[in-house]
């Protein structure tokens, strides 16, 4: 027997922590990470922020500006798109 069943403390630790698993405290209960992504998958998914993606629409949408911009000025080439979602 090992000594983490006898201790209460242990249980508790370990009640907290599947609590902690299963739901992360700023984001809505049924994204989309938590509906389609593989079991493996979630914690890193959580970690990485996917389900809320506004970092990628921070940096995506001037990107996009700046790339129309340009393509106005000088044309647009075929790896433009590569660029913007690159």
């Amino acid at each position: 027997m090992s000594d983490t069943a006898k201790m209460p403390e242990a249980a508790k630790v370990q009640a907290a922590a599947k609590v902690q698993e299963a739901a992360v405290a700023d984001a809505a209960r049924d994204n989309w990470v938590d509906r389609f992504a593989p079991k493996a998958t979630k914690p890193f998914l959580r970690l990485s922020r996917a389900d809320r993606p506004i970092g990628t629409w921070l940096l995506l949408i001037p990107r996009l500006g700046g790339i129309a911009l340009a393509a106005v000025h000088t044309g647009v080439r075929p790896w433009d798109l590569w660029l913007a979602l690159g």
